[in-house]
């Protein structure tokens, strides 16, 4: 439009949905009209309004139909009669998929050398988007790159519409795939529709915003008929996640799958009677959380543990070479006790998976029953959060906490060991000995140490 206007938008030429035709265009009385073949594709292209379901009043039968018509008017303006525009006849024009008859070639699209091809005004040309090679099948294999965790891949595939295509690697709740550059066109074989990956329809090179439907008998009911769709885990899903443009978004595996295959596929009815093929990239996020094991042994460092007060003292001296080793002290109502109790507190929050303890542990005099040995963590200030205590009975050295449910081993920020081998009435008065040498953590998020 000139001059250029910011408020020059373009409109519709129907302010509300029309009562569509009773007839085919190619029926009932005709009119003839002849117009230059430099004209036919604006002409085409303002006709294809006329495929969007806003134009038309009724039910969705009625709107398909239609769309059917709609296209059939497009094609009368193909410009492809014998002797428009130059359009040659015989064998060049009977490969054409489409049409009730023979040489009903209505839709102008042909396969030629495993290329989609539609027919321009006397030329056929290929349809944008396709690789050279046609419709050969695509699928990434051996050596393909598989996402760890936190990392994103990018895959690409060429697929027949009765073809299905594996990406290389599984998927788990929360891992993301995004469709991009999705391209070329397929057909269901019904009547003279193709279709874009999203599941819009294919028309005249363009994918026709607004033009999806579904229908009841697809692998998934829910989703636009033709478009391309997922199998997850033996559930199918409708990953190219459209919006409004018919452009796709990013697709969340949803919960309870973990590390299953994903097979792409056309959302049909009978696969094998479709025809065409597509291609398009799938960017796959992993996020799973990354595993990790850290083992702090205590004879080459302290880490960040501080004896913690028992009574009137604070048992546990760290020895290079040895680990934190037991002290004589005064912190029972009766008894004297011999032993260690450190903590390490404010470690950065981390997801405990598992946790055992390295020690060596003599038992010796027990009086007052205070003898322990005693490994906890905890999400905040109790030290029962995950715990160990065995008593007067010896643990086995690097025997794993029982943690129970794994949600809630989440946030754990401090260690606690209590290692007591004797209550006397004496001070000094004990036999036993206890050593710490070693803890050993698995978790999975982030690792603190």
């Amino acid at each position: 439009m000139w001059p250029d206007s910011p408020f020059a938008e373009p409109v519709g030429s129907f302010n509300a949905p029309m009562t569509p035709p009773n007839t085919d265009a190619d029926s009932g009385p005709q009119a003839t009209i002849r117009v230059s073949c430099e004209w036919l594709p604006f002409i085409r292209g303002a006709l294809q309004q006329l495929l969007l379901e806003t134009t038309w009043k009724g039910d969705a039968d009625t709107v398909g139909l239609a769309q059917r018509r709609a296209f059939n008017l497009i094609d009368r303006f193909a410009g492809n009669g014998p002797g428009d525009c130059g359009t040659a006849t015989g064998s060049e024009t009977e490969d054409c998929l489409c049409g009730d008859e023979e040489d009903d070639c209505v839709s102008c699209l042909r396969f030629n050398g495993g290329k989609l091809q539609q027919f321009s005004c006397g030329v056929w040309e290929d349809v944008p988007g396709q690789e050279s090679g046609g419709g050969t099948q695509s699928q990434p294999g051996a050596g393909s790159v598989v996402p760890a965790p936190g990392q994103t891949v990018d895959y690409c595939f060429k697929m027949g519409a009765s073809n299905n295509a594996l990406l290389p690697a599984t998927v788990s709740t929360g891992d993301t795939i995004l469709i991009e550059k999705p391209g070329g066109a397929w057909s269901d074989t019904i009547g003279t529709r193709w279709f874009c990956p999203s599941g819009n329809l294919f028309v005249l090179g363009s994918c026709i915003k607004g033009t999806q439907h579904v229908v009841s008998t697809d692998y998934l009911n829910t989703a636009p008929h033709m478009g391309l769709i997922a199998q997850i885990g033996g559930v199918n899903y409708d990953v190219y996640n459209s919006d409004g443009n018919g452009d796709p978004q990013v697709f969340t595996v949803p919960g309870g799958i973990s590390n299953q295959p994903v097979l792409f596929a056309a959302n049909l009815t009978v696969a094998a009677a479709a025809i065409g093929t597509i291609e398009f990239c799938a960017k796959v996020t992993n996020n799973q959380a990354d595993n990790w094991t850290a083992t702090l042994d205590l004879t080459l460092s302290p880490y960040g543990f501080v004896p913690e007060v028992v009574g009137a003292d604070a048992p546990g001296v760290w020895t290079a070479g040895v680990g934190w080793t037991w002290q004589d002290f005064n912190g029972f109502a009766v008894c004297y006790g011999r032993g260690l109790d450190v903590k390490w507190s404010g470690i950065a929050a981390f997801h405990l998976d598992s946790i055992h303890m390295i020690i060596d542990y003599a038992l010796g005099i027990d009086t007052c029953g205070e003898v322990t040995e005693y490994l906890a963590t905890n999400a905040g200030g109790s030290d029962n959060i995950h715990y160990q205590e065995i008593g007067a009975v010896n643990v086995v050295s690097g025997t794993d906490i029982s943690l129970g449910d794994a949600v809630a081993n989440a946030g754990q920020t401090a260690i606690r060991v209590q290692l007591f081998s004797d209550d006397t009435a004496t001070l000094h008065g004990g036999t036993g000995s206890c050593t710490l040498k070693k803890i050993v953590i698995t978790g999975h998020g982030s690792n603190p140490f």
